[in-house]
């Protein structure tokens, strides 16, 4: 076209002249036919497009009829009157149709229009009839609330920590926070259970974007757990030693405690036993109970018992400790020195470890008339031996505080001593389970020749004075062992009475051996 026009316009004057000679012709070029895109005067037309949800990109388009084909012009976007950023110079395709993707829009509804630009930028078309537009509230979820397990109480709340709590999915740079306060939950029941379903409520949001989004309530799990509920009115029969654990049981009276009206709950009794903690005798034995069950499972039982008696009439005793009579092992003069005991049950019998022990006797004892506490010995190791068929067991001792006679026999040092016996730690061999009832303590002091020896139960001056040892208990002591002694300010050698240097003498004399002084 634009040839054409060139080529009329590029005639020679002379050619020019001579038609203007002629009769006048009406010229055919049309001014308009120098645009490349034909003339656009309607309004563009929005299309429609489908529901988004904040935050995501949006495809916004709108149509140019007639198509001034690719390139030829551009479109410009409106949100309710408002120009959209980077909206204002989209281009066309070759079906005349712009597009823009925004993400921009908040949640609501919105007029999109738009208008044409042509490419020469002077034509504008009208303003584009307004298409409304929906952008869906996106959803907001919530983490870190948890709910606490409980105990049954006939009740489906839930108690909540909401201290960590977090919304997850929100936009960057969108000011929206979570609003705890007034959340509750709720369990699916009241019911007693393992990881139930708790439902949260209340939970809002906060903030200038808070519009933009939707929060789903979240949920959780905890445990109720059922309600304990005691036992009263069971009571067990006091018995006779037999070598058992097993308790009778009184039933009649049995009652629950602790059910919440107007919840019914049952109590089975039939298989209830019971079970003495000890089959020694003694008062107020505990006695466990089992074997009761109830029919309603939001509730459990607590741990039930009660307490009886069982009489010693018929349970063994320990063995009384023998240390004399060929059942002692006494040398020396006057049976002066222990080297073992014998213990004497009665029946066979298994000692546990610790079953035996021995200290020094806690009463005041007599030397001389002066009152000595705690004995003036040294507890030994002590070597516990079984004879024949464990009826009996002998004591011998070992260890730095056991002593070697010329003999060469361990026995006791000097002192007075208790030998105790653990009734419970000593086991019959005919029924192993069961134990012997009580404890057994002997007092002795034969070291020195007073054969009698101590009480375990002080007089009236709280000083032992049933063991009294003297020179001739001391003499006795010296021979037993054959050594030099010590001599302390407490033995009267020479029998007067007094307690001095002359003590030495007598000592000398009689035994030929140096008598140390210790004033």
């Amino acid at each position: 076209m634009f040839s054409s026009i060139r080529s009329r316009h590029g005639a020679s004057t002379a050619t020019a002249r001579a038609n203007c000679s002629r009769k006048s012709v009406k010229p055919t070029f049309d001014p308009l036919e120098a645009r490349e895109t034909p003339a656009v005067t309607a309004a563009p037309t929005v299309l429609p497009m489908t529901a988004a949800t904040y935050g995501s990109a949006v495809p916004i388009q709108a149509m140019v009829t007639p198509n001034p084909g690719m390139d030829n012009g551009t479109l410009s976007f409106f949100d309710n009157g408002q120009p959209i950023a980077g909206a204002n110079s989209v281009a066309l395709d070759s079906s005349g149709v712009g597009t823009f993707q925004v993400s921009s829009l908040s949640a609501g509804n919105h007029d999109i229009t738009a208008v044409y630009n042509s490419a020469n930028g002077v034509d504008v078309s009208p303003m584009s009839s307004a298409s409304t537009e929906t952008i869906n509230p996106a959803p907001l979820t919530v983490g870190g609330i948890t709910a606490a397990d409980r105990t049954y109480d006939a009740t489906n709340s839930a108690g909540l920590d909401v201290s960590s709590a977090y919304l997850i999915g929100r936009m960057p740079n969108d000011q929206v926070d979570l609003n705890v306060v007034g959340s509750s939950g709720t369990f699916a029941d009241a019911h007693a259970g393992t990881n139930k379903p708790v439902t949260i409520s209340g939970l809002s949001l906060t903030g200038e974007s808070a519009s933009n989004y939707t929060l789903v309530q979240p949920t959780t799990t905890a445990t109720i757990n059922p309600l304990g509920l005691n036992v009263t009115g069971i009571t067990a029969n006091n018995k006779a030693f037999d070598n058992s654990t097993m308790a009778s049981l009184n039933t009649s009276q049995a009652a629950l405690q602790g059910v919440i009206s107007p919840d019914v709950v049952n109590l089975n009794t039939t298989n209830a036993t019971g079970s003495f903690a000890s089959a020694n005798a003694g008062a107020g034995v505990p006695v466990n109970v089992s074997g009761l069950t109830i029919d309603n499972p939001d509730y459990t039982l607590n741990p039930i018992s009660t307490a009886a008696d069982i009489t010693s009439e018929n349970a063994p005793s320990v063995a009384n400790v023998t240390v004399n009579g060929g059942n002692g092992g006494f040398s020396g003069p006057q049976d002066s020195r222990v080297t073992s005991l014998k213990l004497d049950f009665g029946q066979p019998v298994q000692l546990d470890p610790g079953a035996v022990s021995m200290a020094l006797h806690t009463n005041n004892v007599s030397y001389g008339g002066t009152a000595m506490t705690a004995g003036m010995g040294a507890v030994p190791t002590l070597v516990v031996t079984p004879n024949g068929d464990n009826s009996s067991w002998t004591i011998t001792f070992s260890g730095d505080n056991s002593q070697m006679g010329a003999d060469g026999f361990a026995s006791l040092m000097d002192g007075v001593y208790d030998v105790n016996v653990n009734g419970a730690m000593v086991h019959p061999t005919s029924n192993p389970s069961s134990s012997l009832s009580g404890t057994s303590t002997t007092t002795f002091a034969q070291l020195f020749g007073d054969v009698s020896g101590p009480t375990a139960t002080p007089n009236g001056t709280s000083t032992d004075y049933s063991a009294s040892v003297n020179s001739i208990d001391n003499l006795a002591f010296r021979s037993a062992f054959n050594n030099d002694a010590n001599y302390k300010p407490y033995f009267d050698f020479d029998g007067n009475g007094v307690i001095n240097s002359l003590d030495n003498l007598a000592f000398r004399q009689r035994f030929n051996k140096t008598l140390t002084y210790t004033a």
